[in-house]
């Protein structure tokens, strides 16, 4: 599923998405940590950002990484925007963009598994909207765990010798 690809198969074609939310990252850490605490840990946040090898690599090569980093910085930026005003539409952009950073890749869920500890830990009133808000993106990601986690499961199988389906895994859950 790489939509950038269907603009060509040359290779700044291919890795301008990564340059773009790369770039983009930066002013995305700026305003995040503007909104975490105050202006000089936003251009504290921005500095390192720029600077971080990790970053900077990622931003070059045509893979998902800086994608996930944008994302992830979105969606902290709206849940510290939410749990700051309680306005629905800094709900919705971190529904919106959490579920975009979770298609993009599994593992943001980590990050933002840490946000909304963090949020609940400083703002324990917002529990409903945030419980809300992780209902939602559940259901709008569960199609895709629908999708992939079968596959997974099988070459874990073959790769491990130990077998487990769907149907497994979700009465192991249930």
């Amino acid at each position: 599923f790489k939509l950038w690809m269907g603009l060509g198969q040359h290779e700044l074609l291919l890795r301008f998405l990564s340059v773009i939310t790369g770039v983009l990252t930066i002013p995305l850490a700026y305003v995040t940590g503007r909104a975490w605490r105050d202006e000089r840990v936003g251009s504290l946040a921005a500095f390192v950002t720029a600077l971080s090898p990790f970053l900077i690599y990622y931003s070059q090569v045509a893979r998902m990484y800086s994608l996930c980093a944008a994302l992830s910085l979105l969606a902290t930026y709206c849940l510290l925007k939410a749990i700051k005003r309680d306005g629905i539409l800094c709900y919705l952009g971190f529904v919106l963009s959490s579920v975009t950073a979770l298609y993009t890749f599994y593992y943001t869920a980590c990050i933002l598994a840490a946000a909304l500890a963090y949020a609940l830990l400083t703002r324990p009133r917002r529990w409903r909207a945030l419980l809300t808000s992780v209902a939602v993106i559940a259901a709008l990601y569960a199609p895709w765990l629908l999708y992939a986690v079968p596959p997974m499961l099988a070459r874990v199988g073959h790769r491990t010798g130990f077998t487990l389906s769907g149907a497994d895994a979700l009465r192991f859950l249930a």
